[in-house]
């Protein structure tokens, strides 16, 4: 078990409790304790929860306020996590706005015969060990209760075993702290649901749509299928005009930041790192690190039900890199239009891509395709076998963008469409762009091995010599770069995701 996750503290993270009638209940789970009585208070806690009584205890709670859920995040007579040997499925069914929190970091039990717990803050989560299920953690699309299933967070825990997948779809649900390795014989690492489902060419609504579900600081490493796959609505099922116009697009507000995720597709299925299906609105993935990816990319963007929405999608921040060395195409961030879904509202910036097959592709993978309004910004793309950045739409910006030792040396970018804004961007080889701007640098052979020194050394800083520092153009809606360096430090933003950051003058 890595150090609480991601070495992510949980200081400032416990539930307080409020002095007034609307405080947080709390129940405790140890599946250790064998005692009598077995009612989830701190002296008598539930071994398990997969029984109705507890669940009928939880769901009376929520129904007055708050309720909180500890599990033990340790054992109490050795310093390993604890251990549980079942699915821990949420089955709330109280339809109120009271939050409802299964927590397996923050408390631990200090003795397993007279139950006395503290609270925690050490490198154990509970750990889930899943050895012949289909799921470890959240909730089944058959739900005793619903497949989708509101204000709940669920935080900190392990999940390991061939089974040991997490699932869950609701609105208001955050996903947190969790570790997920070694699931390789049903995937994904995570599963959203989607919202409806297929078979024998007929599809049927099993959930409404969802809004604001968000998983972070998680990390998810040798998992059969996908890292997270965000399900929602297949384009198959979509080829009929009137079917499109009466569903439109179904989830939004999706958030993933801060996930790990290393070794896709381990014992088969399709190895993506972050796959969007077709329909979701407003996504957010930022600060992620991607790798080893044996499916078709990194991420997989959501292309639009309706024509013309704006989807308002953005990935930020993000390191994808080193995919597998065989199988599909490797793309780093991916968005194909066909000639029925589209794309419209797309931002990438501040990413670094490299040793992948392709680079970030955004473009209509049909003639009839429909892509607009893309910006893709500040992103520095080398080592790619194909062209490091394909953008393809109209009404795109393509601006401070640093591309090098891509397709062999050759071709680093194809950039087109109408009212097309590609400028300040910097490159070693060839770049196909009919309305180049005159900003844009060819490096020379000496700058891009000083370039790439530096991101091998992995100090990911710029000296001040380098032809990219204040060689940018300064943006509208964000002023950082990839570590979070304010730009810009000197006269003008760099081209590329990091920023120059120059020490601190002295004093004479």
């Amino acid at each position: 078990m890595i150090g609480k996750v991601l070495a992510i503290s949980v200081s400032g993270m416990l539930m307080v409790l409020a002095a007034d009638a609307t405080a947080a209940a709390e129940f405790y789970v140890d599946p250790d304790f064998g005692g009598q009585g077995q009612n989830g208070s701190p002296d008598k806690p539930w071994n398990s929860i997969r029984g109705a009584e507890a669940w009928q205890a939880i769901n009376a709670a929520l129904s007055k306020g708050p309720v909180t859920v500890y599990f033990s995040a340790r054992q109490a007579d050795v310093d390993q996590p604890q251990t549980i040997r079942e699915f821990v499925e949420c089955r709330r069914s109280d339809a109120s706005t009271n939050r409802l929190t299964l927590d397996g970091m923050s408390k631990y039990n200090t003795n397993d015969r007279e139950p006395a717990w503290i609270d925690y803050s050490g490198p154990h989560v509970s750990c889930i060990t899943d050895q012949k299920g289909q799921r470890a953690l959240g909730w089944e699309m058959g739900s005793v209760s619903s497949p989708k299933q509101n204000y709940v967070t669920i935080r900190g825990f392990e999940c390991t075993g061939p089974g040991a997948r997490v699932g869950f779809a609701g609105d208001h649900v955050v996903f947190e702290h969790l570790y997920i390795h070694d699931v390789t014989e049903i995937g994904p690492g995570i599963l959203v649901f989607g919202t409806f489902k297929g078979k024998d060419g007929q599809v049927k609504r099993v959930m409404d749509e969802c809004t604001d579900m968000t998983i972070r600081d998680c990390r998810i490493e040798n998992v059969y299928g996908e890292g997270i796959y965000v399900g929602c609505l297949y384009h198959f099922w979509l080829k009929e005009a009137a079917f499109r116009k009466s569903i439109g697009n179904e989830h939004s507000n999706v958030t993933i930041e801060r996930v790990v995720i290393k070794n896709t597709g381990v014992g088969g299925g399709q190895g993506d790192g972050i796959d969007f299906k077709v329909g979701i609105t407003n996504i957010v993935v930022r600060d992620c690190d991607i790798s080893g990816v044996t499916g078709m990319a990194g991420i997989i963007l959501s292309s639009s039900v309706i024509e013309g929405v704006d989807q308002n999608i953005l990935v930020e921040r993000c390191h994808i890199h080193d995919a597998a060395p065989s199988g599909e195409a490797r793309r780093a961030i991916y968005a194909g239009a066909g000639p029925i879904l589209g794309y419209r509202g797309l931002t990438i910036r501040n990413c670094v891509v490299n040793a992948m097959r392709q680079g970030i592709t955004v473009y209509k993978s049909d003639p009839n395709g429909k892509v607009s309004d893309v910006t893709a910004v500040n992103n520095t793309v080398y080592d790619v076998k194909a062209a490091g950045l394909v953008v393809q739409a109209d009404n795109a910006v393509v601006v401070n963008n640093l591309l090098f030792d891509n397709d062999g040396g050759k071709m680093q970018a194809f950039v087109s469409g109408e009212n097309m804004r590609s400028d300040y961007n910097a490159y070693q080889g060839a770049l196909r762009s009919p309305a180049e701007g005159k900003k844009t640098i060819v490096l020379t052979e000496q700058q891009k091995r000083q370039l790439k020194a530096r991101l091998a050394n992995k100090s990911l800083t710029l000296p001040s010599a380098d032809a990219v520092v204040d060689k940018g153009a300064a943006l509208d809606g964000f002023s950082d770069d990839i570590l979070g360096t304010t730009r810009p430090q000197g006269t003008a933003w760099d081209i590329g995701a990091y920023e120059y950051a120059r020490p601190p003058e002295k004093d004479d």
